[in-house]
């Protein structure tokens, strides 16, 4: 029997939606990015990402005297609008049934993890341009000390509910490890299952969560770095789903999937990141 080629096997706004739910499951830093809203705009132009500043604390008043009107003051961040491509990826038409189908979900998957690592990337550099800075003593070690030194450059603002997380390179895990501040369980700002790492959680350091991702290493440096981040502090301007088109190669009878995807990206509250290493970068 002749075999059946089905050209329209793969619909690229179903496909594109697959590498959309594999990109939200392998984010890792990226989980921090606050969405602003959906892309407007050309790659290579460049938008605005508004900063909010406080208006001050409350102060006594006489009765009767007028309130004083403030206005929001606002500062803004630029960030330019840029294009990503995950590696096309061919698939033949003489895959049988079942193999077209792990495929489809494989290269989905694949691609999806790509732009996922991508994203991670994009937000690690710009949290990096933080003015938060904390210099630890020794390459790829971190201790107890060093890491409420770090939490308190918040000063009194460090509300464990106010952040994403502390994201760390590998390198810190047996730092983590040899700390009874957060594996021990009869300290009562530990969390029990802190060690065990699931989905890229090690666990809670003062009730903050602290994330695994091996993006987080300096190559100039040659060392990891760490990461505590706010709630609010890198916004993403994304486009609503990565954009798949099929190109027929009808000389081989395959379907080449190319996926890219819009965004853009930036450090919207330079109060809301530090960034701890033993050699911290010139903030321009």
């Amino acid at each position: 029997m002749a075999n059946t080629v089905n050209k329209n096997i793969i619909v690229p706004e179903v496909y594109a939606e697959l590498v959309n739910e594999k990109v939200a499951g392998n984010v890792i830093v990226a989980q921090a990015c606050e969405v602003l809203g959906d892309l407007k705009g050309k790659v290579g132009e460049t938008l605005t990402m508004p900063k909010w500043a406080y208006i001050g604390d409350a102060e006594d008043i006489e009765v009767g005297t007028a309130m004083e009107v403030s206005k929001m003051k606002q500062t803004s961040t630029t960030a330019t609008i840029k294009m990503i491509a995950a590696p096309a990826i061919a698939v033949n038409d003489y895959d049988d049934a079942v193999g077209l189908g792990n495929a489809l979900n494989n290269a989905s998957k694949q691609q999806g993890i790509s732009i996922a690592r991508k994203y991670d990337t994009d937000a690690i550099d710009e949290a990096r341009k933080t003015v938060l800075q904390y210099e630890i003593a020794n390459k790829d070690t971190v201790t107890f000390d060093e890491m409420n030194s770090i939490l308190g450059l918040y000063g009194d603002d460090c509300n464990a509910d106010d952040f994403s997380f502390i994201a760390i390179h590998s390198k810190f895990v047996p730092s983590f490890l040899k700390m009874d501040g957060f594996v021990d369980a009869t300290k009562t700002f530990t969390q029990e299952g802190s060690g065990i790492q699931l989905n890229n959680v090690l666990g809670y350091f003062r009730g903050i969560a602290v994330v695994v991702s091996d993006r987080l290493y300096d190559t100039a440096n040659q060392e990891g770095f760490i990461l505590a981040i706010k709630k609010e502090s890198i916004g993403l301007i994304p486009k609503e789903t990565p954009f798949t088109e099929v190109e027929r190669d009808a000389s081989t009878r395959t379907n080449n999937i190319f996926t890219s995807q819009y965004y853009a990206m930036a450090l919207i509250n330079d109060a809301g990141v530090v960034l701890a290493q033993t050699v911290l970068p010139t903030i321009e």
